[in-house]
């Protein structure tokens, strides 16, 4: 999806601390050597080693899970939240449209606190976490920022219409998906009606700021 570059982590490093140690003692299954969880800090791009066969139905606790499709869905839906994020945040700062700002705030605050909650899953499940939207997003971002004014305000609103659609589609695969960890797909199914929610903002959205005159300004 599209998409500061710098969430908010202190919180869930912290929480996720706490119980980190125990979680992984109860759920985590053994892992061969080679395929030791990276931390929080460490580059989005690499998914760890499956730990069991593939379409296998997610048990934690007997350590069925497909743990490279969970980190896949996982790195993904965190590059969703951070460009969100990052998009946001340029809206709020840029946009004279007070419609416009009104729903980037809104993004801002319901992208950080699914993040701040995927985060403390995915550390206290093993998985790694990406701290910056990707480098497509961080394009996404560059194209929205060559746009001005009602130009901008257009680009905008379509965009996010078009990437809830997306994110949409891929939370609801991996809520149906048994190969993927249960407290992740636990995590999509609860966070579906939000981005739902999202969606039908940004069509709204759409309908007063997409079409018309561009003119910057």
């Amino acid at each position: 999806m599209n998409r500061t570059h710098a969430w908010v982590a202190g919180a869930a490093l912290s929480v996720a601390a706490l119980g980190c140690g125990a979680v992984l003692a109860q759920n985590t299954p053994e892992a061969n050597p080679g395929s030791v969880p990276r931390s929080v800090g460490a580059p989005p791009a690499a998914a760890e080693p499956s730990a069991a066969t593939p379409g296998t139905v997610g048990d934690e606790a007997t350590g069925r899970v497909d743990r490279a499709a969970t980190q896949r869905f996982i790195n993904e839906a965190a590059d969703a939240n951070l460009a969100e994020i990052a998009e946001a945040h340029y809206a709020v700062d840029h946009s004279r449209s007070s419609e416009v700002k009104q729903f980037a705030r809104r993004m801002i605050h319901d992208h950080t606190m699914a993040n701040d909650q995927l985060t403390m899953i995915a550390m206290a499940h093993g998985y790694a976490i990406p701290v910056a939207p990707s480098h497509h997003d961080e394009a996404s971002l560059h194209r929205l920022e060559q746009a001005h004014g009602k130009r901008f305000n257009a680009d905008y609103s379509t965009a996010q219409a078009s990437d809830h659609r997306e994110v949409i589609s891929m939370f609801r695969r991996a809520a149906q998906d048994p190969r993927i960890a249960p407290s992740v797909r636990q995590f999509a199914q609860q966070t579906l009606p939000v981005l739902q929610d999202h969606l039908h903002m940004a069509n709204q959205l759409v309908a007063t700021e997409g079409g018309g005159n561009h003119r910057a300004g």
